[in-house]
């Protein structure tokens, strides 16, 4: 797990969340801490919904529609600032011909992140 690491740095501060990244999310809100709160709430719900219908398209091999919702995952975690964990897999099942071990590998990786971010977007609404 390598994005915006900063383990290396000296005197760094340990971040507070394991994956999630708020930068873009405080931006578009202009400081609106509920409005924060409401669209961490949105992600734990549409993430789960995601991830059930990328499961569900790569067992029953419908290609088309694992693409189009791999597509649409995308716009669920870039709020969360989740891109530079996610961007290259969830693009991957859209744009490339995955053989299904691949596309499982994916789906592995992708569920693990989520996981991480659930537990991060939590954290922030106990905040």
């Amino acid at each position: 797990m390598e994005p915006n690491s900063n383990q290396n740095l000296p005197n760094a501060r340990p971040p507070l969340y394991q994956v999630i990244n708020l930068s873009y999310l405080h931006e578009i809100s202009m400081g609106d801490v509920e409005f924060e709160r409401e669209i961490a709430e949105r992600f734990l719900h549409l993430i789960d919904d995601d991830l059930s219908a990328l499961a569900k398209h790569a067992e029953h091999k419908d290609l088309d529609a694992l693409k189009k919702h791999a597509h649409h995952t995308l716009s669920t975690v870039a709020v969360m600032g989740l891109n530079p964990w996610l961007e290259k897999h969830l693009k991957a099942m859209e744009h490339q011909s995955l053989s299904a071990t691949e596309i499982n590998s994916c789906l592995r990786i992708i569920s693990d992140i989520c996981e991480k971010a659930k537990a991060d977007a939590r954290l922030f609404l106990g905040s």
